[in-house]
């Protein structure tokens, strides 16, 4: 407008000139009518159209900008900080235009202020633009859209707070010292048309600052009190009144108190919360997403007066409840004669224990009962087992031995029960008859053991199946036998696992290993594997299934390994699940799950759980296995297991290991969060969450520095929801072989230690000794440089005696601490009784390769247990490098073997 008006006064003084010009000659003086007649102008006539005024603004010229946009529109912040607007010129051809005029003005009857500007370097002025950018007053500022590119980074140290302004635009930042609203105009007097030249954004200050409710874990069909605390961010006083709206987004049915709606809006009360209680009308396993909102009221008058929403979020409440399934496994087709194995499978498929189970299966007409793994009760035809209690997630496995005696198709069930009233029950069928079964050699036999049989019955005193120690000892997540089992007649017998973290951050990444393993004794063929997840894990492939096919087919023995990554985008419980298909008709699945949370606030002070009520020990259990033995001079391993016992997560825990003075602390399994606290003169192991129903497991290796009789640990845990729970163990250490006794290998923890004079030193160690017949176990074997030169071309050939079966899943290549991991020729690989492991290129000094061979102990299987003597075996290693003289070193272990005390009923 003001430039237009400056044009048309340049037109008019152009105008007057040419005129003056052209001489006086054409001017002439008005000539006065002396009748008076024609002083006053005529009137128009009537219906003539009347003089055209002049256009304010006039037409619009093809280089006029058309439009001026302001950022943020609408903005809420915190009083005392500063928001930056920015005001974008556009121009007819969609492009900014730079040297633009811009006013700024804060509506009167608000709050705030402008307190900065965009300021005009001297370029601007050599190049005609002279609008002199400056803050006229504390609601009012002129500036100009910049030419260059800027960074506006608020001279703090954080990035993400930077604004960028583009070429072609300008800002300025305004501010408040207290509550309300401020309304602030960008006009731009060059944009053509009034309902374009100018725009207004909204800035709603707050003092405010909240705290949402933590993920939580309760029983199914119960309640929770999800609680948001509002307070104000100057001097930390509860804001009252203030709303916070509560809205359920996906998971099982549930509600809020009292009518079960599916929204709920509290206000805060004198103590700045807002309660909501969360309640589940039918019991379900599952997670609902709540959406938390806080809501600045209406305030009465002035420009404050609006409902805002200040701020967003959300938690997870997770309902666990125990479950029960039953699966049957069977031969798909025998002959009259033939001996039959069916597997029962009984799982927790819930998050809570199922306590009393019992585990039932009739024999089907036609066939024979012989004998069963572990020893059944027999009450006629009808067999049992008293599982007892079974943990969230838990599997049991129970193996049958039948003979078919007649020609028919016959149907094998079982069925579990628990104390709480679940029950489950599923049924094989197998079709028996006369001579070899259809694609079978007719001197096929199934084999005498399973590939993986489960555990016998141990001797009284002893629970069920031994405790599982997860982490580095633990089996793989769950695995899975296809439909037929490893004797399923002309079926594969392929085992499927996978394994993945418990719980990721959002937007972080959630790497699951699979493992399809062939047990049975014949080549498995056409093999394909397809993996279906949730619309919250996101894979670089895109879709909602990836899918891969092992065309080489798998050799008896022979395993295949495949990684998966995710990406968690939303919070909850994220699941995926993988299908395993075969030539044969063979099929099985495995699904894993992962609980994805919302990362913390930056600069929010953590949000405590519900506390424990008082006096209320924390829901912490502590194991810890200490070496079998221990040697004055060489190292002993500890292996700590901590299990969440209560209902819901434990958050920052802290253990701390406190060592007798005899042990000195050396390192500790990989992946762990350790640190060595000084003061205290403890290792402190810590963990972000400890998640009920997920074991963690930490191994921690120690110098024995003297002799002594008792040498002990001590392990104090302790977490944000209280603490501590403590647990003690002790370990006896042995003084070391006399000067001059030779080079006879000396005990080392668990087993023996071979030292080398080019500073190799081996030692075997197991997770459990004595063993029951059925039970698994793990030997790890370490070898460390203790020289001062590198090691080379190391080999390791592990022989286990014929009482015990390889377990080629629980076996893997070795890690090298304190870090790195070894290359892919390091694979184990397996004949007969002996596991070889590829050749270790080099090993520096202080540092050591850690190999893991699992085992189980075999079953008899035969009508009567004979009760025998127990039996000691002996597990073999030999090591050979470049630099060793005799060119192998070989180190052993015995275990001993309880005699099976069950006998037949």
């Amino acid at each position: 407008m003001q430039r237009r008006a400056i044009d048309r006064r340049q037109l008019a003084v152009a105008l007057l000139a040419c005129a003056l010009m052209a001489g006086c000659a054409q001017c002439r003086l008005p000539r006065i009518d002396p009748t008076g007649e024609r002083i006053f102008a005529p009137a128009p006539a009537p219906g003539a159209e009347p003089t055209s005024p002049s256009q304010v603004p006039g037409r619009r010229l093809p280089w006029d900008p058309i439009q001026v946009i302001v950022s943020p529109g609408v903005a809420v912040a915190a009083v005392r900080s500063e928001v930056v607007l920015v005001a974008s010129v556009l121009g007819p051809d969609g492009y900014l235009r730079t040297n633009e005029r811009v006013e700024w003005s804060v509506a009167p009857g608000g709050v705030g202020e402008i307190l900065e500007f965009d300021r005009q370097g001297i370029c601007d002025l050599l190049l005609g633009d002279f609008t002199w950018p400056r803050r006229v007053t504390n609601t009012f500022a002129i500036g100009s859209t910049s030419r260059d590119d800027l960074r506006l980074t608020r001279a703090t140290p954080d990035p993400t707070d930077d604004v960028l302004v583009r070429r072609g635009q300008t800002w300025v930042t305004a501010t408040s010292a207290v509550e309300g609203t401020s309304c602030v105009t960008a006009y731009a007097p060059d944009v053509h048309g009034w309902d374009r030249h100018k725009q207004t954004a909204t800035i709603h200050w707050i003092d405010a600052q909240w705290q949402f409710p933590p993920p939580a874990v309760n029983p199914a069909g119960g309640r929770h009190a999800l609680v948001t605390t509002v307070g104000r961010s100057t001097d930390q006083s509860p804001q009252a009144g203030w709303l916070v709206q509560y809205r359920i987004q996906g998971g099982p049915p549930a509600g809020f108190v009292p009518d079960g709606a599916q929204a709920i809006e509290v206000p805060t009360d004198a103590m700045g919360q807002a309660r909501a209680e969360i309640f589940q009308p039918q019991p379900a396993a599952g997670t609902n997403s709540v959406v938390v909102q806080v809501i600045r009221p209406g305030q009465a008058g002035g420009l404050a007066g609006s409902r805002v929403a200040v701020g967003q979020g959300s938690t997870l409440v997770t309902w666990t409840a125990p479950g029960l399934a039953v699966r049957v496994g069977g031969p798909g087709a025998a002959a009259v004669g033939a001996t039959l194995v069916y597997r029962l499978e009984v799982t927790n498929s819930g998050d809570l224990p199922s306590e009393g189970v019992v585990l039932s299966t009739d024999v089907a007409r036609g066939l024979s009962y012989l004998n069963s793994a572990p020893a059944a009760t027999v009450l006629g035809s009808n067999l049992q087992w008293q599982l007892g209690r079974l943990t969230g997630g838990e599997c049991r496995y129970v193996d049958i031995s039948v003979r078919a005696d007649q020609a028919a198709t016959v149907s094998q069930c079982a069925e579990a029960t628990a104390a709480s009233g679940l029950r489950a029950r599923d049924c094989a069928t197998t079709t028996v008859s006369v001579g070899p079964p259809a694609g079978l050699a007719p001197g096929y036999a199934p084999p005498a053991t399973p590939a993986y049989p489960p555990p016998a019955a141990p001797p009284s005193g002893y629970p069920l199946a031994p405790p599982a120690t997860p982490g580095p000892l633990s089996p793989p997540s769950g695995f899975g036998v296809g439909q037929g089992g490893p004797s399923a007649g002309h079926q594969p017998a392929l085992q499927l696992t996978v394994t993945g973290p418990a719980a990721v951050t959002v937007g972080d990444e959630a790497k699951f290993e699979i493992i399809i393993a062939n047990v049975g004794a014949s080549r498995a063929t056409g093999i394909e594997l397809v993996d279906r997840f949730d619309e919250g894990l996101v894979h670089q492939r895109g879709g909602r299934a990836i899918g891969l096919e092992v065309r080489e087919g798998l050799a008896p023995g022979e395993l295949k390994r495949v990684s998966i990554a995710f990406q968690a985008v939303k919070a909850g419980l994220l699941c995926h699940t993988a299908e395993l298909k075969a030539d044969g008709g063979f099929t099985t699945s495995r699904r894993a799950c992962v609980t994805a949370v919302e990362g913390r606030v930056p600069g929010a002070a953590p949000v405590p759980g519900p506390s424990p009520p008082a006096g209320a020990a924390l829901p912490v259990s502590i194991r810890i296995v200490p070496p079998q033995s221990a040697v004055e001079g060489q190292k002993a391993r500890f292996l700590v297991e901590l299990s969440n016992t209560g209902y819901q997560a434990l958050n920052d825990v802290e253990v701390r290991l406190y060592f007798d003075p005899a042990l000195s602390p050396q390192n500790a399994s990989q992946n762990q969060e350790v640190a060595y606290v000084v003061p205290e003169k403890a290792v402190l192991w810590t963990l972000p969450m400890l998640l009920p129903s997920r074991p963690e497991t930490a191994s921690f290796e120690c110098l024995c520095l003297k002799a002594a009789p008792k040498a002990g640990l001590q392990v104090r845990v302790t977490s944000r929801e209280g603490g501590p729970a403590e647990q003690t163990s002790s370990v006896t250490i042995a003084s070391s072989a006399p000067a001059g006794a030779g080079p006879t290998p000396t005990p080392g923890p668990g087993g023996t230690t071979a030292p080398a004079a080019s500073g190799l030193k081996a030692t075997i160690i197991a997770t459990k000794n004595p063993v029951e017949a059925g039970w698994e176990l793990t030997y790890y074997v370490t070898i460390s440089n203790t020289g001062t030169d590198v090691e080379r071309d190391i080999d390791l050939t592990v022989t286990l005696p014929p009482e015990l079966t390889i377990s080629r899943l629980k076996t893997l290549s070795p890690t090298i601490q304190p870090a790195g991991t070894t290359a892919a020729e390091a694979w184990p690989e397996f004949k007969d009784q002996k596991v070889s492991f590829g050749r270790l290129s080099r090993l520096d000094p202080d540092q050591e390769a850690e190999y893991r061979i699992g085992a189980q102990v075999k079953t008899v299987a035969q009508d009567t247990v004979v009760v025998a003597q127990d039996t000691v075996v002996t597990v073999e290693a030999r090591v050979t490098a470049k630099s060793l003289p005799a060119g192998a070193k070989i180190v052993s272990l015995k275990t001993t073997i309880n005699a099976p005390r069950a006998a037949k009923p």
